[in-house]
């Protein structure tokens, strides 16, 4: 019977007399010292190589340097808003004022008459909310197109219709439960 193996498993056998390095020696083994597998050097290592965590270390010391200088940027550019902010005369801040509440009010008029044009076309808020952008016209346009598309749509019809007691009073339930228990 065959060997059943995963077929995602590759099975790597050692070389003649099961040693680790393919040239078979012990030379480190028989003087107590460590092989190159389990150092992670190896022979080709000519010393010519950084050491890796000297270089992660001053990369990582690299990184913070340069995110307390934008963390203080940061604190900097808040520092000036504040002064650029006390600087200004009480006419500016009104204007400034002034000018956000007539962004507002525009705001509130679109949505106002977006929600009139979906009222006269007779469409739904979500329907309104979705499909209705841009100026007056662009919606009236666009509602129109939803009306018709809505108009075009047959309602399905009740599959139960005509079925069925409709209208069942208690006085039939009662002579169908006579009729069904023999005490007519």
């Amino acid at each position: 019977m065959p060997k059943k193996t995963r077929p995602w498993l590759r099975f790597i056998e050692g070389t003649e007399g099961g040693q680790a390095n393919p040239g078979g020696s012990t030379e480190n083994a028989d003087r107590g010292q460590p092989s190159p597998a389990e150092t992670g050097t190896t022979d080709t290592d000519d010393g010519n190589a950084e050491d890796w965590k000297a270089k992660y270390e001053s990369m990582k010391g690299h990184a913070r340097t340069w995110e307390n200088r934008a963390k203080e940027n940061q604190e900097a550019a808040a520092e000036l808003e504040k002064i650029r902010e006390a600087e200004k005369t009480e006419v500016q801040k009104y204007a400034d004022r002034v000018s956000q509440l007539e962004q507002d009010l525009a705001a509130e008029r679109a949505r106002a008459t977006q929600l009139a044009i979906g009222a006269e076309f007779g469409l739904s808020k979500d329907d309104v909310e979705t499909f209705l952008h841009g100026s007056e016209e662009d919606m009236r346009k666009q509602a129109e197109g939803l009306k018709k598309r809505i108009e075009r749509t047959p309602t399905p019809e009740n599959p139960w219709q005509g079925q069925g007691n409709s209208g069942t009073s208690k006085t039939s339930i009662e002579d169908w439960g006579r009729k069904l228990l023999g005490k007519n």
